[in-house]
């Protein structure tokens, strides 16, 4: 096989953990031991504007400007890491059309992270295709871009030469994958353990949230975020309507109309669920899944959880 080489394109306002978590994982695959040298796949970074570069956290990231003179015909992946908004990346695409589609012909692979699909979408190459980006931004890609094929579920998907994923620690198990296209799947995954990746989740099927794309209160909807990252806690519902600014009544009447459920309800259903999504997918104990979605007694989970899916926790397990 041959080296495989990654341009890393930043786009303005970029979100670090994904990128961080990309380039780690390719400097652990890259070398033996720890050693950090480029031997086994090779990449280097640029930013698209010739201006500083700042990250969505305010960092400035010193790194060259793409310029003409920059064969990317060489590179065999040109990652597109997307900022903090999806304005910016649409701003870009005009910039980046010239740009990306030689490589689009050429079949070079072209990889969007979250908002960034939104400049491939803007260019025209996502259209009729299958993409996948944050869960944050699913709607507004859906209703921009009505002919792009949003997936709801997943880390990433390919489709064609095209790899578009939703971000965040996502990253490192992307950076995986694409390695694994071009190297022996040993050292494709090697490093993750030193990154504390202990449990390895499934690209296609990984649900961090389930997207109620049907949802369009605003209060509901952002009720509903801050719900799905309070999974592991015992969430105050007092306190989630005060964050929204509505009333604990008004909240359940807005939950009722939608979902047919209280608010303190629908988040048990939500906890249960991620809990049934992780006795299949992980292989966390009983007692590390109860912990996880915030049940500290673990007979309660249990009761709680058969009388949701009519099987306890580990009779279920054995059912997937």
């Amino acid at each position: 096989m041959t080296t495989p080489h990654f341009v890393l394109l930043l786009l303005p306002e970029v979100t670090l953990l994904p990128y961080a978590g990309f380039t780690d994982k390719l400097r652990f695959s890259a070398d033996d031991d720890d050693r950090s040298r480029q031997r086994y796949c090779t990449w280097h970074s640029c930013k698209l504007l010739d201006e500083p570069l700042y990250a969505s956290s305010g960092a400035c990231i010193d790194i060259p400007v793409l310029t003409p003179d920059l064969d990317l015909s060489q590179a065999d992946f040109v990652v597109l890491f997307g900022g903090r908004t999806s304005e910016s990346a649409l701003t870009v695409a005009p910039k980046l059309l010239p740009v990306l589609q030689p490589l689009i012909h050429r079949n070079t692979h072209v990889v969007a992270i979250d908002n960034a699909v939104f400049t491939l979408a803007a260019c025209g190459f996502l259209t009729g295709k299958r993409a996948m980006l944050h869960w944050r931004h699913q709607t507004q890609l859906k209703q921009l871009f009505p002919k792009v094929q949003v997936q709801e579920q997943g880390l990433f998907v390919t489709d064609g030469n095209i790899t578009t994923a939703c971000g965040g620690t996502g990253a490192i198990e992307l950076a995986e994958y694409l390695l694994a296209h071009t190297m022996n799947p040993m050292q494709a995954s090697k490093g993750l353990a030193d990154m504390m990746v202990s449990e390895r989740r499934n690209p296609l099927e990984f649900t961090p949230w389930q997207q109620q794309s049907s949802v369009t209160d605003r209060h509901v909807y952002r009720a509903l975020i801050l719900l799905s990252e309070g999974l592991g806690h015992s969430l105050d519902m007092e306190l989630v309507s005060r964050r929204i600014g509505i009333s604990r009544r008004q909240l359940d009447r807005k939950f009722l109309q939608q979902f047919q459920l209280t608010a303190s309800a629908y988040f048990q259903k939500m906890r249960l669920e991620r809990a049934a999504w992780l006795l299949h997918h992980s292989t966390g104990t009983l007692e590390q899944v109860a912990n996880t979605v915030g049940y500290q007694n673990l007979g309660h989970f249990r009761s709680q959880f058969k009388r949701c899916f009519g099987h306890s926790p580990r009779a279920y397990r054995e059912n997937q």
